[in-house]
């Protein structure tokens, strides 16, 4: 089964630790993991690893309108969702 996976982190690094783990689970059941890491991760993780300030923030408005796009066509290739959710009080 096609399944997309989204976790309440989104790219930072403890999401992708955590993200790694449920790729894993989920290859191991066999599993086609359609992973929203998997979009330039060097871009991703070349944004990561810019200091907090302008600059980061504008190389992320630069890039999630093309993550959002990768993103949109894996979901609708996906056969199911599975989206881990935080809720707080």
């Amino acid at each position: 089964m096609k399944i997309y996976l989204a976790g309440p982190l989104g790219f930072s690094e403890v999401g992708r630790a955590f993200h790694l783990q449920m790729v894993s689970l989920f290859g191991s059941l066999r599993h086609e993991v359609l992973d929203p890491w998997s979009f330039e991760p060097k871009a991703i993780a070349k944004v990561l690893a810019m200091p907090y300030g302008k600059a980061r923030r504008k190389a992320w408005l630069k890039l999630n309108p093309k993550i959002g796009a990768k993103n949109q066509k894996l979901i609708d290739q996906a056969e199911a969702i599975v989206a881990v959710l935080v809720w707080r009080l």
